[in-house]
């Protein structure tokens, strides 16, 4: 992620835009993160480190990525059985009413 980039940029700024919260409170509130395939832990744990877990929604991009071989993967991944179920489903059925 770049959030951090992106606030220092803005902070660069002679002046920065008007809002009531930094650009970054705006991304972390507002936007979510898929792992679209990406299913490898120091990446995974990065994105969640800077999100959080409760922005993160499992996804694949298939057919570029098999369905099982990415199920696979992300049943290996490192995370507490809380996180990945809230990444696994929860997530999505909070964001979506399911």
């Amino acid at each position: 992620m770049t959030i951090w980039r992106v606030h220092h940029r803005i902070a660069k700024q002679a002046q920065e835009p008007k809002a009531k919260h930094p650009l970054a409170h705006y991304l972390r509130e507002n936007f979510y993160v898929t792992t679209s395939g990406n299913f490898r832990s120091p990446a995974l744990a990065s994105v969640v480190a800077e999100v959080g877990v409760d922005c993160v929604l499992y996804s694949l991009d298939y057919p570029i990525e098999e369905m099982t071989e990415a199920a696979e993967c992300f049943d290996r991944i490192t995370l507490s059985d809380g996180d990945r179920d809230k990444i696994a489903y929860v997530n999505a059925q909070r964001l979506f009413h399911l």
